[in-house]
């Protein structure tokens, strides 16, 4: 479960039907992205990050924790954050600040250019800037 959302949603009042309803997803969309199921694309995670006045990377970073048999870090959703790259100049083009959608997006991969998704992204931010 993303405890943070959970957090970020109750503390703006609002329930589940009521979010999915004002950023245009099916409440079991939205319920299976709470629980942690689903990974939210790049254009709903911002869309929950600005309706629930949060950030993208406290709302949708992996949560970690720490296994009590060996000490050992648990990447608990085991898998990365995937980014819709294609979706990133059809967001760009609509929306007046696409440098948060790139700040969205690299927080969604870790916040790391270094990697190839990061590299990718940085390379198609440069060819739309041109």
């Amino acid at each position: 479960m993303r405890k943070e959302l959970v957090q970020a949603r109750n503390s703006c009042r609002m329930t589940q039907e009521q979010v999915a309803q004002a950023i245009g997803i099916s409440v079991r969309n939205y319920q299976n992205i709470e629980a942690g199921t689903t990974k939210p694309n790049v254009e709903t995670a911002i869309s929950i990050a600005e309706l629930l006045n949060g950030n993208v990377r406290d709302l949708f970073q992996p949560q970690r924790q720490l296994r009590e048999d060996d000490g050992e870090d648990d990447d608990i959703t085991s898998r990365k954050h995937g980014v819709n790259v294609e979706a990133i100049p059809k967001l760009c083009r609509f929306m007046s600040e696409p440098h948060r959608v790139v700040t969205a997006a690299l927080d969604l991969q870790d916040g790391s250019p270094d990697t190839p998704e990061g590299a990718e992204l940085v390379g198609l931010i440069r060819n739309l800037a041109e």
